[in-house]
């Protein structure tokens, strides 16, 4: 659940079932990142609670965002303390710029993987559809013997996957 400008302004300290609640993560993930200095608390209740800024989901969007693109945890906490190392806005700014560059170039280059699978699962299901039809038991010889491939140009690679 995305924080609003409101609650990220307000002194609003959340509990960690909440921060897990809106972050869709477990208790346990959010102890670990705690663990390795990717989030810290805002305080510590009387009876000895971690309570957490609103801000502490959005870093955790971020932390999981990053980890989807296979980015290490470290390199996940270099990145979020490169403004703290910083001597200057302007230092941070061309650390994280550059990572996040790295980044941008990453999802790019999975956008082009996917559209590529894509390609190939729709090619593969096209043929598959006429398969349904078929009533003969499926063999190597049989299937590439089959109208259905004989006919194409070229065989996807997915049925050249299964077929094998």
């Amino acid at each position: 659940m995305p924080v609003t400008a409101k609650e990220k302004h307000s002194d609003q300290l959340l509990k960690i079932g909440e921060v897990a609640r809106r972050t869709g993560v477990t208790l346990r993930t959010i102890r670990y990142y705690q663990s390795l200095g990717l989030i810290e608390p805002a305080h510590r209740s009387r009876g000895g609670l971690h309570l957490y800024r609103a801000e502490t989901c959005d870093r955790i969007q971020f932390i999981r965002d990053m980890r989807s693109l296979d980015v290490p945890l470290a390199a996940i906490r270099d990145l979020l303390d490169q403004r703290k190392r910083a001597a200057t806005g302007a230092e941070g700014a061309r650390g994280v710029s550059a990572s996040l560059t790295r980044g941008l170039a990453e999802v790019e280059k999975r956008m082009q993987q996917y559209l590529m699978l894509r390609h190939e699962m729709t090619e593969a299901l096209e043929v598959l559809e006429t398969c349904l039809r078929c009533s003969v038991t499926p063999s190597r010889v049989v299937c590439y013997a089959c109208e259905n491939l004989t006919r194409r140009q070229q065989v996807p690679a997915y049925i050249r996957a299964l077929v094998n």
